[in-house]
């Protein structure tokens, strides 16, 4: 498959180069297109009527002066040019989560989301701070068999996958959620805690994003489908569909008990 690889935690992403390896060991051909600098929660922001600049990196990596959404419209045409079409798009792996009320201000999920403008099957992947310091392997094939499930039954929808703190090192142990099911999706204000100088004339600020989902599990893999025109809304043949995704998971990661068979 030929895949568009991006992110919104910038070029210099472990996370990002590590999974970009892996799918192509896979026998995919992998295009990264990534921000030459950290632009998280810039949700769909765009360059408008503004020249970005596009870096040509080592290895098929290309450094985008811009946005992660600005980042897929940039792969996508540019990937045109070529006489490349593309057949999905990947976001991430993002470092830290992204469910309920921080989708709205993600550009992992905006990116992905931006896919549907061509009619492109799309993911969004972000996992918990913790995971970054341990071993991507599993990560790496629940993220793989979900591509090919996806190549083989494609869905309108993007599909968010979340992994929470674990080592991921039992596969017995994983708990799958639905997220449309267990997450909260409220809107509900970043919250602000501000410091001010001595004359009252300079201060700042620091924000940090609400979320009242309740807290899942070490080893809960969550999984959700948005659309971009839609949102959040899903029928009972999408959910027939996460059903069966879930149940596929499942009966993978039964075959694949210890990390030493992830390959």
């Amino acid at each position: 498959m030929n895949l568009i690889l991006i992110n919104d935690d910038g070029c210099t992403s472990k996370s990002s180069k590590i999974l970009m390896e892996y799918l192509s060991k896979k026998g995919h051909f992998v295009y990264c297109f990534f921000p030459t600098k950290d632009h998280s929660a810039t949700s769909a922001g765009i360059h408008i009527n503004g020249k970005i600049k596009v870096q040509d990196m080592e290895r098929g990596i290309y450094a985008v002066d811009g946005t992660p959404v600005d980042c897929l419209h940039i792969a996508v045409n540019y990937l045109k040019i070529h006489g490349i079409i593309p057949d999905m798009v990947i976001s991430g792996i993002n470092q830290g989560l992204n469910y309920g009320t921080t989708i709205r201000y993600s550009g992992t999920v905006a990116s992905a989301l931006e896919a549907d403008l061509y009619m492109l099957q799309s993911i969004s992947v972000s996992a918990e701070d913790s995971l970054f310091d341990k071993d991507f392997r599993i990560m790496m094939s629940i993220i793989h068999f979900i591509v090919k499930y996806i190549e083989m039954n494609p869905i309108n929808r993007c599909i968010n996958i979340n992994f929470f703190g674990s080592r991921y090192t039992n596969m017995r142990d994983i708990n799958i959620e639905f997220e449309n099911e267990v997450a909260d999706y409220r809107f509900i204000l970043p919250k602000l805690e501000f410091e001010q100088d001595n004359d009252g004339k300079i201060f700042s600020s620091i924000i940090t994003c609400n979320n009242k989902s309740r807290e899942y599990k070490a080893g809960c893999l969550m999984i959700g489908l948005i659309s971009r025109n839609l949102g959040l809304y899903y029928n009972k043949q999408n959910e027939k569909w996460m059903r069966q995704l879930i149940e596929n998971i499942y009966a993978f990661l039964l075959k694949k008990e210890r990390v030493e068979e992830i390959i």
